[in-house]
């Protein structure tokens, strides 16, 4: 015999399974959406590298390994960090870290330059989720932890995608005002972290 909770519509059992959470944990999230969605423009900036400013294949390869490296010591430094202050804090300043990297890509055009930016901004992406991910789990209830690490998951996955609609759409116009939304979207929610910090 089929249960009731089997018979209702599958996105309604989904849904129902995410109630419950807190408002706090449920602005981590949103965050962390918002982030991923901006942050996965690095995933799709080797095309601005060859097709913008006509550096070649390795140039633009050697640029994106900086993001990658940035990525591995943002991760660390930024649960270090976290265990030492609150990683609310720690979230502030790597939100503020990627805003300066965005401008930066704005300006730059020395590979050096470029790659200085793409350091700093693997270095925040990852400081950053370390930190919300440790931010958002101490407003979570001990029995409902699981299903906050899953949608923070599902939400970074789902900003992701979400970035790869938003470039194709905003690239044949100009990657510089991508680089402009991004840069004053997370200047903007480093100013709302920081003015609601208590």
């Amino acid at each position: 015999m089929i249960s009731s909770s089997l018979k209702q519509p599958i996105i309604h059992r989904y849904v129902s399974n995410y109630r419950g959470l807190s408002s706090l944990t449920w602005e981590g999230i949103s965050i962390s959406f918002i982030e991923s969605t901006l942050i996965g423009i690095c995933y799709f900036i080797s095309l601005y590298f060859v097709g913008v400013l006509h550096l070649s294949i390795a140039n633009a390869g050697m640029i994106m390994s900086c993001y990658g490296i940035g990525t591995i010591f943002g991760g660390s430094i930024g649960g270090t960090l976290s265990d030492l202050m609150s990683p609310r804090i720690v979230s502030i300043g790597n939100l503020l870290l990627q805003s300066i990297g965005f401008f930066t890509l704005m300006a730059a055009n020395s590979p050096y330059i470029l790659m200085i930016a793409l350091l700093i901004i693997g270095f925040g992406s990852y400081g950053f989720i370390t930190s919300n991910h440790t931010w958002t789990l101490l407003h979570s209830q001990q029995n409902q932890r699981l299903k906050t690490i899953n949608i923070l998951d599902a939400s970074s996955n789902l900003g992701l995608g979400i970035s790869g609609v938003i470039i194709s759409l905003l690239s044949m116009e100009s990657f510089h005002k991508l680089f402009l939304i991004a840069g004053v979207t997370l200047l903007s929610l480093t100013a709302y972290l920081a003015l609601k910090y208590d």
